[in-house]
């Protein structure tokens, strides 16, 4: 099978492999399933002006994934009681702010 590289600066590379770790995927297996999905909206490779774009497709992809995380590990801490949620109405009143 033919091979594609890119340089990817130390912070992208640890995230990107992190996030292929979470999927339980390998950093091939993810970065693949990322040209692929960009492929199925763009049509060809063609409509790649560079590699740049690829970059910048997988950063999009690991912040997604993080927000995911994020997300999932608040909704945890409010169903074990760890964390509140208050109505607007309770943030102006506790602001001084309500009429």
């Amino acid at each position: 099978m033919p091979t594609i590289s890119f340089h990817a600066p130390p912070a992208l590379y640890k995230k990107f492999t992190a996030a292929a770790h979470r999927r339980r995927v390998n950093p091939s297996q993810f970065a693949r399933a990322a040209v692929e999905e960009k492929l199925s909206t763009e049509g060809t490779l063609n409509a790649f002006p560079g590699v740049q774009r690829i970059a910048v497709r997988l950063q999009e992809l690991l912040e997604d994934e993080m927000d995911v995380r994020i997300a999932e590990q608040r909704l945890a801490r409010r169903a074990r009681g760890e964390s509140k949620t208050y109505t607007g109405e309770e943030v102006w009143r506790e602001l001084g702010l309500q009429d």
